[in-house]
């Protein structure tokens, strides 16, 4: 009888060894996908930022200057001057900016970009006179087609007709000049 008690209880004893280690192994599976699932919460929270940081509007504070340059070189030139800079400002509000209409770039240089933004990419560099037609507006920026390309331009960069190529005239309109220069 005690040969027979011992083969039972070695028995009991190996299944509960295995019973045991079933457990253990449950046990760490589920730690182990417990970590993976925090891993990959962290993963796209990182990549959420990332995207929503290369995203932002970088651009702002660069307009935000170009503003206050703009507003600066105003106050520092004659009052026939500051008067002729309101009113294009103005007529460009009341709707000189409509879509179709020709436009033609007013300095060398400026970039059309695929985003309305400083930070986008850079579609082509357009040079002054070059006519472009508006598509449509979006606040400071202009949607604009030359050709077989459509892209965004500021407003500042944009006059209703070609210059005349008189140098003396750049130089009696300071606010264009620093608008132009202090964007790009």
């Amino acid at each position: 009888m005690s040969e027979r008690y011992d083969d039972e209880a070695l028995k009991f004893i190996e299944t509960r060894k295995r019973v045991a280690q079933m457990r253990r192994a449950e046990a760490i599976k589920k730690r182990n996908m417990t970590v993976a699932a925090i891993v990959g919460v962290v993963i796209v929270v990182i990549l959420f930022s990332v995207i929503a940081v290369s995203c932002g509007n970088n651009g702002g504070t660069e307009e935000t200057t170009t503003a206050a340059a703009t507003t600066k070189k105003v106050e520092t030139t004659t009052a026939v001057e500051t008067t002729t800079a309101e009113e294009s400002t103005t007529s460009e509000e009341d709707g000189e900016m409509m879509p179709g209409k020709t436009m033609y770039i007013n300095d060398d240089g400026i970039n059309l970009r695929k985003e309305a933004n400083t930070t986008s990419g850079i579609i082509d560099q357009l040079l002054k006179d070059t006519e472009v037609t508006i598509v449509g507006v979006e606040g400071d920026w202009v949607k604009v087609s030359r050709g077989n390309d459509v892209g965004y331009v500021k407003k500042e960069f944009l006059d209703g007709s070609k210059s005349t190529g008189n140098s003396s005239e750049d130089e009696e309109n300071p606010v264009e000049t620093t608008a132009a220069t202090t964007v790009e």
